[in-house]
């Protein structure tokens, strides 16, 4: 049992820093993002007299700097995960979470819409994971 919550608390936390990495990714590089903005005008209004410019320039190489971090811990943990299980069950928890809160955090921080379209094409993911984790056991059963 402890293996089994230990693989799944790094599952979870790998995909939690991959979430944040795609944030953090997006942030750096898209230049209307309204959240990397208003962050923008935050700052700019604690830096008096720095060009907004200079600071959505600053904000986006933070931003990149924390998204190649979190890359970075998101394999770091992603592979103690794989140390514990198998790598199908390591990826499954990784990627579900990451899926999931990756969704969530474009739609509260980029206002991006999840229609049902997108809700039935997640169910067709988490089903097409779940059938690979199922194969796999499968196939060690068998061997």
């Amino acid at each position: 049992m402890a293996v089994h919550l230990r693989f799944f608390s790094l599952g979870v936390v790998a995909g939690t820093f991959g979430c944040l990495s795609s944030v953090f990714g997006k942030l750096s590089v898209e230049s209307d993002s309204p959240s990397l903005l208003r962050w923008a005008l935050l700052e700019s209004a604690v830096l008096d007299g720095v060009a907004l410019e200079t600071v959505l320039m600053g904000a986006r190489v933070v931003s990149f700097g924390l998204n190649v971090i979190c890359t970075a811990l998101m394999w770091r943990y992603y592979i103690q995960a794989m140390a514990s299980v198998t790598s199908a069950k390591a990826s499954v928890v990784s990627t579900g979470t990451n899926f999931v809160l990756t969704a969530l955090a474009g739609a509260v921080m980029f206002q991006e819409q999840l229609n049902w379209a997108w809700f039935i094409g997640a169910g067709l993911i988490v089903l097409g994971l779940f059938l690979i984790v199922q194969g796999n056991v499968d196939k060690i059963k068998d061997t």
